[in-house]
């Protein structure tokens, strides 16, 4: 993953050093997501700015572990809401939060109050790039990045991902089987996935 430099960057980079045990597993999980991000431009229909929101959210999503492993997914959230990240809007933050806040469990709803408050088409791009971030999420269930490359091809009623993948990726399957109900509710395709071990490097 290409690391901007930048001062938006710099502060997110700041932020999940700060609070990450683990930034190998965000890092790498924000890389699958941004390529699905570029392979399905023509169904998500985002620019440049979602993008970068999506990979903010990605690499900060899991920076909640840090206040214990029970509802990390919220404490990711506020940790962002309150670092106050430079070179982001207060709305930039808030939707960077929402997109780490929904990488696991529940889906967002209109009760929950820091997704309330966003506008109706920015709770769009939160359901668009937390659902790219919970597939990609789901793909490195384990930290152990079996899961070295995706590519997307659209179908008229299914989006078909083709992993490259070290070994069998069977014990991540279930993981990414229980986290695309984010991306199909979206974008109303179902997704299926295959392996290609064909073109897998060794790290």
């Amino acid at each position: 993953m290409k690391k901007k430099p930048d001062t938006k960057f710099a502060s997110v980079m700041w932020l999940m050093a700060q609070y990450d045990d683990e930034p190998r597993h965000a890092e790498h999980v924000t890389t699958l997501a941004l390529k699905m991000f570029d392979d399905l431009k023509q169904l998500h229909r985002s620019g440049e700015h979602e993008r970068d929101l999506l990979e903010a959210g990605g690499l900060l999503h899991d920076i909640g572990w840090s206040q214990g492993e029970s509802g990390h997914h919220k404490s990711s959230m506020n940790l962002i809401l309150s670092s106050g990240l430079e070179g982001w809007t207060e709305n930039d933050e808030l939707i960077i939060a929402n997109i780490a806040r929904y990488h696991r469990k529940s889906l967002p709803k209109s009760r929950h109050k820091k997704f309330d408050k966003l506008s109706k088409a920015d709770q769009l791009v939160v359901w668009k790039m937390a659902s790219l971030l919970r597939l990609a999420d789901g793909l490195d269930h384990f930290h152990d990045r079996i899961v070295n490359g995706v590519s997307c091809h659209i179908g008229s009623d299914n989006i078909e991902m083709t992993l490259t993948t070290r070994e069998d990726t069977d014990p991540q399957i279930p993981s990414f089987e229980k986290k695309k109900d984010m991306f199909e509710m979206t974008f109303g395709k179902s997704v299926t996935i295959k392996t290609d071990r064909s073109n897998s490097n060794e790290e």
